[in-house]
């Protein structure tokens, strides 16, 4: 069994550790950081895509909103495939049945 002082230690060091492991996580998730990344997935070798790259460096602000817009677009795209032409979704055709009676799909 641990005395105080170890266990006391032990739960610093723990809690250090923690510390430096948020830091760096909070350091990776910068809209900088985030974009440095996707450019490198799409071209390793950032030929074309570099002066992209320092641009959004330099306005982190405009990298944003093009993010912000990119997401906007995609989840636009995404809703019109489920409505059709009105801004609400569809509802269900699914008619409900009353106890007792059974399931008739042409409403007789």
């Amino acid at each position: 069994m641990k005395s105080l002082p170890n266990a006391m230690a032990d739960a610093r060091a723990s809690r250090a550790e923690l510390t430096k492991t948020l830091h760096d996580l909070r350091e990776k998730l910068t809209i900088s950081e985030l974009a440095d990344d996707l450019l490198s997935a799409l071209d390793p070798e950032l030929t074309f895509l570099n002066r992209v790259k320092a641009g959004l460096k330099r306005r982190p602000l405009i990298a944003a909103g093009l993010v912000a817009s990119a997401g906007w677009l995609v989840n636009s795209l995404m809703r019109s495939g489920r409505q059709s032409g009105s801004n609400r979704p569809l509802k269900s055709r699914r008619r409900k049945i009353k106890p007792g009676n059974t399931y008739n799909p042409k409403g007789d």
